[in-house]
């Protein structure tokens, strides 16, 4: 779905099927979405990855802290609809600093920051500032 880009384009699956199935849609082995059920199934996981960020950044700048740029990551960080859906979400003065990685070596980096933070998390030790 990295190509979807809210057009108006219909999709045509392959499901794997060599039965037609008429009633469900299926013809050739393939069903064909529209852009509607497309949005359907993506929007709420937008929208939730849009407030989960709204409420870090809000979190980060409550404590005075400075937000340099918002490294995103993960299987679908470069597609330019949701980056241009999460912007869309963004204060106006952070927009054109939420950065998808360039380089594979980026997403190690992200990966290596969740699994040391996550270990932290679950040893349960507390954060002492010096």
């Amino acid at each position: 779905m990295s190509e979807f880009r809210n057009n108006g384009q219909e999709w045509d699956i392959d499901v794997a099927l060599e039965t037609e199935f008429a009633e469900a849609g299926i013809k050739d082995g393939y069903m064909t979405y529209t852009n509607e059920d497309v949005l359907c199934c993506i929007k709420p996981v937008i929208d939730n990855i849009a407030a989960m960020m709204v409420q870090v950044i809000g979190d980060v700048l409550e404590s005075s802290n400075v937000l340099e740029g918002i490294v995103i990551g993960g299987e679908f960080c470069r597609w330019e609809y949701l980056l241009r859906e999460i912007k869309s979400k963004l204060p106006e003065n952070l927009r054109n600093k939420l950065y998808p990685p360039m380089e594979p070596a980026t997403e190690v980096v992200i990966g290596a920051a969740n699994l040391g933070l996550t270990r932290y998390l679950a040893s349960a030790q507390q954060y002492v500032q010096s």
